[in-house]
């Protein structure tokens, strides 16, 4: 088959990265490879974000090594970034951090071999959702976290490069964008001093210039949303749904974090969030077994996390970063305890995301569908429940509504609402022939 293979760990950013490398490729002449096995070039773009993710990508790049020996292995992101000696240690064949990831998105011809990659392996395609980088970098100091070391400053894509980019995907079809970065509050307000148009002023311009019938945003800090402009999801585009990172449910926990807000003016985030927008979806991120977190204060945090109704919580277990000011904090945490309290957190996340998804039995959602397996279509609804039903029509990249009937598991089930099957057929076609 040939090609190039490219394969992502982590963050959205980190797709929305993999994303326009294979534009790039594909616009350069390389072909894509959908095996790893068979391509001549494996890129695998990383993270570092925890030591899990640290060893899932040796994991990786030991098994590309053994499935294709002769590939010429490339390995960037933030472990590249962390672990330059990668080259010399025999796991990769080329180590590029994230600012020589940049330059193989923009030029990959300078640093990939040309031959045998020009006869294309798998054309570039439509998506149904896609992720637009904004912005690169952060200029936080959370005393757990390497990526503002690993990313570098805060920095702030054009806004009608942007723009660019959503009309480029909207013609290709694409449904669904999730904006996408580092940290896409600080949108416009860069370390160099340099500024520019606000988030909110750019999910302005998108709505108002494109065609996109569904834009998204990735996570965004407390502190940003206290500036949101809520009007905005006036427009039915913009997805009932947004990601604000908890972390800690404790102020004391908090305060060590170096987060920049208590407890209290979270509630009020939330109170003036779900005030604009009733019945928003809110998920977030927990860490659990923070260092010197007691049993009073973890479950403190518990307490409130099961007060704020969120639709979907991501629990981790504190991880140990080497250079963060937490590392070599006092009272570090046992492994053991802070998987039992991360386990714990997770059961509160399962009833949360339960509590909150069952509200919606019985009403019809207009239902994003992406993919089918064993007869079972799969999509997301604009507050980001996960929605299955079964259908014979090909339903993949349409927006159709659904009649929600039960939760099963860890998602909603229902079914199509048409008055008949010739009236399916008919949505299908109007969709066909745009």
């Amino acid at each position: 088959m040939g090609g190039v293979y490219l394969s992502s760990l982590g963050c959205r950013l980190n797709q929305a990265e993999m994303t326009a490398l294979a534009r790039s490729l594909s616009a350069g002449g390389y072909g894509l490879s959908g095996s790893a096995e068979e391509a001549d070039v494996i890129i695998l773009n990383t993270c570092a974000v925890t030591a899990e993710a640290e060893r899932k990508t040796r994991q990786y790049l030991r098994r590309y090594r053994r499935i294709n020996p002769g590939a010429f292995l490339v390995v960037t992101g933030c472990y590249a970034q962390m672990e330059p000696a990668l080259v010399e240690r025999g796991l990769a064949d080329l180590a590029l951090g994230n600012q020589g990831k940049g330059q193989l998105i923009e030029a990959p011809g300078r640093f990939l071999p040309r031959t045998p990659l020009t006869a294309a392996a798998m054309p570039m395609e439509g998506r149904v959702r896609a992720l637009v980088r904004i912005q690169e970098g952060c200029d936080n100091r959370c005393t757990y976290c390497l990526v503002w070391k690993l990313r570098g400053p805060q920095r702030s894509r054009p806004a009608d490069e942007v723009i660019a980019e959503v009309r480029r995907l909207v013609e290709e079809r694409t449904v669904e964008i999730t904006l996408t970065g580092v940290h896409i509050g600080a949108y416009g307000h860069d370390a160099s001093g340099r500024t520019g148009p606000s988030l909110w002023e750019l999910v302005s311009r998108i709505l108002r210039e494109t065609n996109l019938a569904r834009l998204r945003l990735s996570s965004i800090e407390p502190w940003d949303m206290q500036s949101a402009d809520l009007s905005l999801w006036q427009d039915e585009r913009l997805c009932q749904h947004l990601h604000i990172p908890l972390q800690s449910g404790c102020d004391a926990v908090l305060a060590r974090m170096g987060r920049r807000y208590d407890t209290g003016q979270y509630a009020r985030i939330l109170e003036r969030v779900r005030g604009a927008v009733p019945r928003i979806a809110v998920t977030t991120d927990v860490i659990a077994g923070f260092p010197g977190e007691t049993d009073e204060q973890f479950e403190a945090g518990l307490e409130f996390v099961r007060s704020c109704g969120f639709a979907r919580m991501h629990v981790f277990p504190y991880s140990e970063r080497p250079g963060t000011p937490a590392a070599v904090l006092p009272d570090q945490v046992p492994m053991k305890e802070r998987r039992l309290r991360a386990e714990r957190l997770r059961e509160a996340a399962r009833c949360s995301e339960r509590e909150y998804a069952s509200t919606f039995i019985g009403e019809t959602l207009p239902v994003l569908w992406e993919k089918r397996q064993g007869g079972v279509w799969a999509g997301v609804t604009s507050n980001y429940l996960k929605v299955r039903c079964r259908c014979d029509d090909k339903l993949a990249n349409r927006v159709l509504p659904a009649q929600i009937e039960a939760w099963e598991g860890s998602a909603l089930t229902g079914s199509l609402v048409v008055t008949s099957a010739a009236s399916l057929a008919s949505r299908l076609h109007a969709d066909n022939s745009h």
